[in-house]
């Protein structure tokens, strides 16, 4: 079962903000082979996908909350293809 906290990240309507990232061109090339593989549109929702899904990770691993910790462990694997489903494409 999903944490309230975690149901609350998983809503489409939020505050968001735009970030410049710059990373390898072989990266950006990997994930543009990926992304539709995965059935996502571009390769930002995917980068996006990956960088929340690894944030949840650390954050259940230093947390004392051990919900947060259960979520990771018992429905991470969902997690990451949600992500992709609601985040928006650009």
């Amino acid at each position: 079962m999903l944490s309230d906290r975690l149901k609350k990240r998983l809503v489409k309507d939020h505050s968001i903000t735009s970030n410049t990232l710059r990373i390898p061109v072989d990266v950006a090339d990997l994930l543009k082979e990926i992304a539709p593989l995965k059935g996502v549109l571009t390769y930002h929702t995917l980068l996006k996908a990956y960088i929340s899904y690894g944030l949840w990770q650390d954050e259940a691993k230093f947390s004392s909350n051990q919900a947060a910790r259960e979520t990771v462990g018992f429905e991470g694997f969902l997690i990451f293809n949600h992500i992709c489903d609601i985040l928006p494409a650009i």
